[in-house]
């Protein structure tokens, strides 16, 4: 909820920011929705030595039959510049 709410943070996400959790738990079960589609994978994206959730990375507009699919993430402000979205986007 924390970093969604931060309009710097969703800015390109195609969203407005959080301004309750509902809206939080919504995000979260439309996540688990199209992952079981098959259409959407996200992973999370922890703080190191606290495993703090800062941001999430995945795969979105996903297409089978050309074997393609768009990357995104979004972390945390207070996070940037410290090498956590180039290591999630290694990793997957």
């Amino acid at each position: 909820f924390e970093y969604f709410s931060k309009e710097s943070v969703i800015r390109y996400f195609g969203m407005d920011s959080f301004e309750n959790i509902e809206q939080a738990k919504t995000t979260i079960q439309t996540f688990k929705n199209r992952y079981e589609e098959g259409s959407v994978f996200r992973w999370g994206i922890e703080k190191k030595g606290t495993g703090q959730l800062i941001g999430t990375c995945g795969f979105h507009l996903i297409n089978n039959h050309h074997k393609r699919a768009e990357i995104g993430y979004e972390l945390d402000d207070t996070y940037w510049g410290q090498g956590y979205a180039t290591e999630a986007l290694q990793a997957i």
